[in-house]
Parts: C-alpha cells; structure tokens; sequence
C-alpha cells in the first residue's frame, strides 16, 4: 500500500509498516508505487502486515476497546460510578453501563438492532 502522510490512517499503517508514506509529491507517490512493483517480497509483507494493521486498529473489537477506555476516562478510572459520574441525592454515583464485547460483535450485522444500536452504521469488520 502507497499513501499520503496527510491521510488519516498513515500513522497507524506507519507504525506496522503496512504501507510507504508520502508526502504526496508525485515523484514520491510514483517512486513508492515503482518500488512496490519490483519488489514481490516487499509487497508481500506489506500486505501481511496490512492485515494485520486493520485487525489490529481498525476492527470492531478494537474500535470498542479504545471506545471503552476513552469512555472510562470520562467517567472516572474506568470504575463504575467513577469520579467524573454526576452524583444523585444521597451523593450516590449511579452505575455506568458498560456494553459486553459479544453485543458489539452482533451489531456488526446490517440491520440487526441489540441494545437499542442498529449494525452497519459505519464501523466495518
């Protein structure tokens, strides 16, 4: 794979090199592309690692994951009813939901409803 650094997953394919990043001059576009082409292992690794890249940070599993820590952040340490929860009479935190890895992977099927969420509204598999 061949992109700019000015797109948004080249940090990500950088960090697992899954792809040469440009600067997006046509010289460097053409001379990663070139590259890719005469090189067979080259382009085989880059594929693996590819895969690798998008199971890694660009999957369901790993998208609820990095939702779930950063909704932990929010909401205190990631405890329930962590600091950052808004407290009730009697100073009590209510209890934050927290969604179970299996109820995300079901709303990974278009048009399937769990919890209130409907699959395939943009976080692909």
């Amino acid at each position: 794979m061949v992109c700019t650094d000015r797109c948004g997953i080249a940090a990500a394919l950088r960090r697992h090199d899954a792809a040469a990043v440009t600067d997006g001059s046509p010289e460097q576009l053409a001379g990663a592309v070139l590259e890719l082409l005469d090189d067979a292992e080259l382009r085989d690794r880059r594929a693996a690692a590819g895969r690798v890249a998008v199971a890694a940070e660009f999957s369901l599993a790993a998208v609820a994951d990095r939702l779930e820590e950063w909704y932990g952040f929010l909401g205190g340490a990631g405890d329930a009813g962590g600091a950052g929860a808004p407290l009730r009479a009697g100073g009590d935190r209510p209890p934050r939901a927290r969604p179970s890895r299996r109820s995300v992977e079901l709303v990974d099927q278009p048009g399937e409803e769990v919890g209130g969420l409907r699959g395939g509204v943009g976080l692909g598999a």
